[in-house]
């Protein structure tokens, strides 16, 4: 995953972080162009971007703007759609799989889960999507 760090209100900005094992290492944010003017450094390193992430100086002195060229509001948006979408589906090996986690989780009687169509409308009734693995 890319990101992209913005120093706040500074065209240059130089830091040094720590990492794991006690090693330290200078970041430079180099000066922006155009509308974006301030400093900026991007890295796909993810133990640098934790130690950036983690640092005492993160959202003061510098900020994320950017995640694999998506704004940081666009990329919060999309994972909220996908985990929406991820919460409101139910991936089954079998009919019988699906029809013991309705049973299970939401107390449908079975025979009110007689074939596949029966099943999707009680899984419908509380909010899901039935899907299975080969299909």
């Amino acid at each position: 995953m890319n990101k992209r760090y913005t120093a706040n209100n500074r065209q240059n900005l130089q830091i040094v972080i720590g990492l794991p094992a006690k090693r330290q290492t200078t970041i430079t944010f180099i000066s922006g162009y155009g509308l974006k003017r301030e400093g900026y450094f991007i890295t796909e390193n993810e133990d640098l971007q934790k130690a950036l992430e983690k640092d005492d100086r993160f959202n003061r002195s510098f900020r994320l703007s950017e995640v694999d060229n998506m704004s940081i509001a666009e990329y919060n948006a999309n994972a909220d759609i996908k985990k929406k979408k991820e919460q409101s589906e139910k991936i089954f090996k079998t009919i019988q799989e699906a029809k013991d986690w309705l049973n299970a989780n939401y107390n449908v009687p079975y025979n009110k889960l007689g074939n596949k169509t029966l099943c999707e409308k009680e899984f419908k009734n509380v909010g899901l999507e039935l899907h299975f693995e080969n299909t």
